[in-house]
């Protein structure tokens, strides 16, 4: 599972962070969490009883960046997207919780 944190959260010894601060002109954060959070990671996923992600085949992903201005552009509409699906996420938990009122108030 890939999250974008804000800056000066605490990380535990199960997560991994990217820093892309040396690479401000080159990398959009928000592009770069949304093409990990698309990704596919079984390939480099190992363990069976709790699968885990080490950092040597994390190191060795190869991700092909558009230009900085062209990741600043998908990552806008990614990010809108998102909104979208977050408030329609909402939605639907406030119409499963009604349902589930409803259907409580049929049996008292």
């Amino acid at each position: 599972m890939v999250n974008y944190t804000k800056p000066m959260s605490w990380i535990t010894g199960n997560a991994m962070v990217i820093n892309t601060d040396k690479y401000q002109d080159k990398v959009c954060k928000r592009y770069l969490y949304h093409y990990l959070s698309a990704y596919n990671f079984n390939s480099i996923i190992s363990g069976s009883g709790q699968p885990q992600i080490v950092r040597t085949p994390l190191e060795k992903l190869k991700i092909t960046l558009p230009t900085i201005s062209e990741q600043k552009q998908k990552a806008i509409i990614f990010d809108k997207i998102q909104d979208k699906i977050d408030i329609n996420h909402k939605v639907l938990n406030l119409y499963i919780g009604q349902k589930q009122y409803l259907l409580r108030q049929m049996f008292i």
